[in-house]
C-alpha cells in the first residue's frame, strides 16, 4: 500500500470514527434530554422542553424537582391556610382547580406557580377589594395590563379574521426583510401563538361546561377581549395570568438563553422554584422591571444569581416585589408551612401540622392527581 493511499485510509477511518462518536454523543444527549422532560412534565414543568429559551438547563430544572412542591402538596399548603373560610375552600376545591389546571395546560406553564400567585393575590377570595394601587379581581390585575392584554387578543383576532397572520408565518421566511419588519412580524406571530393558547383554555372550558357567567349558565363563545367584566370572572382572570405569564417568559427569555448547564448544575438545588419566583416576579412587577434588574448582573451565570438579583434590589418601588418572592417561596417549597406575612394580622396562623404530616406521602405521583 503507498503512503498516499494509507494517509487516505486512515483520514476516512479517523473520520468515521469521530462521526460516530459524534452521532453516538448526540444520541446520548437526546436521552438524556427526553428523560429530564419526562421528569419535568411529570411536575407540570412541560414548559421547560416547549420553549428554546430553556430547553439547555432541562437537566438542571429536573434535577432540582425534589424541593419543590408538586400540584397535589401545593393543594394541602393552600387548603390548610384558607381553612379559616370554608366558602372559599369549597370554591378552590371544586371549581378553581380545575380553571387552573386548563390554563396550565393551555399555556404549558406549571399549576404550582398559578395555585401560589392566587393564594398570594387574593386567597382566591372572588369579592376581594380591590388594592389601594387600583389592582382589581381574584387575580389582581391593573387596569391598565388588563387593556394592553384585551388590545392584543383584540388586534390579534382581527389579524386572523383577514387572513394577514399566515401571510405573515411566510412573509418572515424571506431572508430580505428588514430588522424592524422580523421583529415586528415576530412579535405577531408571537401573539398569535398565544391567541392559540387563550382559545385552547377556553374550549377545554366549554367543553367541560365550566365556563359560566354570574348565573352560573354556561357560555359557549370564547372571549376575543379582556374587559372589565372578565377582570371579575376567575375563569377569565385565570387564562389572562396565563397569557400574562406565558408573554413575560418571552420577555424574559434572553437571560435564560444565556445559562449554561454544565456551569449551573452544582449551585442550583432549587432551580425549578427560582424559574418560577423569577416568573412569579414578573407577574406582580411587570417583566420590564425585572430585565432592569438583571442587566446588573454582567453575564447571568444561575437562576440563583438572578434571584439574588431581585431580593437584592434596593428600589423602594419594588419592597411589594421581594415581599412577594418571599410569600411564593413559601408556597412551592417542600415542607415549608410558614403562612405568608401579614395575613394574619388579628388571629393566630393554623399550624398546617396534619398537612405537613402527609407531604412526602404525596410526592410520589406528581400530576396524576391533577389529571
Amino acid at each position: 500500500m503507498s503512503a498516499l493511499r494509507f494517509c487516505n485510509t486512515t483520514i476516512i477511518w479517523l473520520c468515521l470514527a469521530a462521526f460516530t462518536m459524534r452521532f453516538s454523543y448526540a444520541q446520548d444527549s437526546d436521552v438524556a434530554l427526553q428523560s429530564s422532560c419526562r421528569s419535568c412534565s411529570e411536575y407540570g414543568l412541560s414548559m421547560a422542553c416547549q420553549t428554546d429559551d430553556l430547553r439547555g438547563i432541562a437537566s438542571v430544572l429536573a434535577d432540582s424537582l425534589n424541593t419543590l412542591r408538586n400540584p397535589e402538596q401545593v393543594d394541602r399548603y393552600i387548603e390548610c391556610q384558607i381553612a379559616d373560610n370554608p366558602e372559599q375552600l369549597v370554591n378552590y376545591r371544586d371549581t378553581y382547580r380545575h380553571y387552573i389546571k386548563a390554563t396550565a395546560d393551555a399555556f404549558a406553564l406549571p399549576p404550582q406557580l398559578f395555585q401560589c400567585i392566587l393564594m398570594k393575590e387574593s386567597k382566591f377570595d372572588i369579592d376581594v377589594s380591590d388594592s389601594p394601587v387600583g389592582a382589581q379581581g381574584m387575580c389582581q390585575f391593573m387596569p391598565q395590563t388588563r387593556d394592553t392584554i384585551s388590545r392584543i387578543l383584540g388586534w390579534t383576532n382581527r389579524r386572523r379574521d383577514l387572513g394577514q397572520i399566515q401571510k405573515t408565518r411566510e412573509q418572515i421566511q424571506q431572508p430580505d426583510i428588514s430588522s424592524n419588519d422580523r421583529q415586528l412580524w415576530q412579535t405577531h406571530i408571537e401573539h398569535d401563538d398565544l391567541l392559540g393558547m387563550w382559545n385552547s383554555n377556553f374550549d377545554t372550558l366549554i367543553e367541560q361546561k365550566r365556563y359560566v357567567d354570574g348565573q352560573g349558565k354556561p357560555i359557549t363563545k370564547i372571549p376575543t377581549t379582556f374587559s372589565s367584566v372578565g377582570v371579575r370572572r376567575p375563569q377569565n382572570c385565570i387564562a389572562a395570568a396565563g397569557f400574562l405569564l406565558r408573554e413575560n417568559l418571552s420577555d424574559l427569555g434572553s437571560n435564560f438563553a444565556k445559562l449554561n448547564a454544565e456551569q449551573m448544575q452544582a449551585q442550583e438545588p432549587e432551580a425549578a422554584i427560582n424559574l418560577m419566583l423569577i416568573l412569579g416576579a414578573s407577574y406582580n412587577a411587570g417583566s420590564g422591571n425585572v430585565n432592569k434588574l438583571l442587566k446588573n448582573l454582567a453575564t447571568p451565570t444561575s437562576l440563583t444569581a438572578m434571584i439574588k438579583a431581585l431580593e437584592n434590589s434596593k428600589d423602594e418601588d419594588l419592597k411589594e416585589m421581594r415581599d412577594y418572592i418571599k410569600s411564593l417561596r413559601r408556597c412551592l417549597t417542600v415542607g415549608n408551612y410558614e403562612a405568608p406575612e401579614r395575613w394574619y394580622p388579628t388571629g393566630t396562623p393554623p399550624t398546617c401540622d396534619a398537612a405537613k404530616a402527609v407531604e412526602n406521602e404525596l410526592s410520589g405521583t406528581p400530576m396524576r392527581y391533577w389529571q
